[in-house]
């Protein structure tokens, strides 16, 4: 509608210069100047191109009327989105606030531990807060090579420090004291949980029920988390922890496996076994008493005929 308008205008203007042009040169040129305003229109074909502009025009109005509700429904999803993104941002900043509080930090750990456990192993597998091996931990997983002892508590004070601090310095100082946090954590965890001597595994699991803090560690204090899984503690987060017990489910379904195919063998050796002893005895009956049996059966054959001659005899 505006590309018209405005084409309107400039055929006013146009013709508006053409009028005064007409004027001032005065009517005796008057029909001269009209003549060859009418060859000049006609050489450039101006009315034909006109025409084809409007016609241009119109489709692209048209154009822009079936853009219309694209863009609205765009601008509903665009909307939708902002306000999904607003509670995302809305929910981070709650749980930002819990895990600052020590008591509920601890049990939104255990919470989102039992439900990650829960999605993964059946419940005959792990535990919550059971007394096994001699401790308690926050869960435990059940496996063949003993009890897996599962940690929900971590020191975040000071990782909430070093993310609020705007000074570089201070940054760096509550980065230092988390990483030093975690490591008497870390060693707590190994004397607490890692006892083969007990009946548990030869390593234990640490549970971070934050992926920022976990990845902040993992960036800040990776030698650290390098030196105590080579000690038997292992910091997991909600991914890892997860993909750890993919790992664990795997390896009891396989030892399973083992398990059934042992059996199959065992059941195959027995049926050899017997199939074997099977054999001798007909390998026995056949050569011998089978063999017996027939002489005797040919001895009693003649003995028949014998008899039988001796009344043929006696009734001639």
């Amino acid at each position: 509608m505006l590309v018209t308008i405005l084409l309107i205008i400039v055929i006013l203007m146009l013709f508006i210069t053409i009028f005064m042009l007409w004027t001032s040169l005065g009517h005796q040129h008057g029909n001269e100047m009209e003549t060859a305003v009418k060859q000049a229109l006609h050489e450039s074909n101006f009315l034909g191109s006109l025409g084809k502009f409007e016609a241009r025009t119109q489709e692209i109005a048209r154009a822009q009327q079936g853009l219309i509700p694209r863009f609205e429904e765009l601008q509903r999803l665009t909307s939708s989105l902002a306000e999904h993104t607003k509670n995302v941002e809305t929910s981070h900043q709650t749980l930002e606030r819990l895990l600052r509080v020590p008591g509920t930090r601890g049990a939104f750990g255990e919470l989102a531990l039992e439900g990650i456990l829960q999605d993964q192993l059946p419940p005959t597998m792990f535990g919550i807060r059971k007394h096994v091996c001699g401790v308690v931990p926050d869960a435990h997983i059940i496996t063949e090579q003993g009890v897996i002892c599962i940690d929900s508590k971590f020191p975040m004070d000071n990782f909430s420090n070093a993310e609020n601090a705007d000074d570089p310095k201070e940054k760096a100082s509550f980065t230092k004291q988390f990483i030093k946090d975690t490591k008497v954590h870390l060693e707590k965890v190994r004397l607490d949980y890692v006892r083969p001597e007990s009946g548990t595994t030869e390593f234990a699991f640490v549970f971070i029920p934050s992926e920022a803090v976990y990845y902040f560690l993992v960036k800040n204090g990776f030698e650290l988390l390098l030196q105590y899984a080579k000690k038997g503690v292992q910091v997991t987060s909600p991914l890892t922890l997860t993909h750890k017990l993919e790992l664990i489910r795997a390896g009891i379904h396989a030892a399973k496996l083992t398990k059934e195919a042992q059996k199959v063998q065992k059941q195959l050796q027995d049926i050899s076994r017997l199939f074997g002893e099977l054999d001798e005895n007909w390998r026995i009956f056949y050569s011998r008493h089978l063999k017996n049996l027939a002489n005797k059966a040919e001895e009693v054959d003649q003995a028949y005929k014998k008899v039988r001659n001796e009344f043929e005899k006696i009734k001639n």
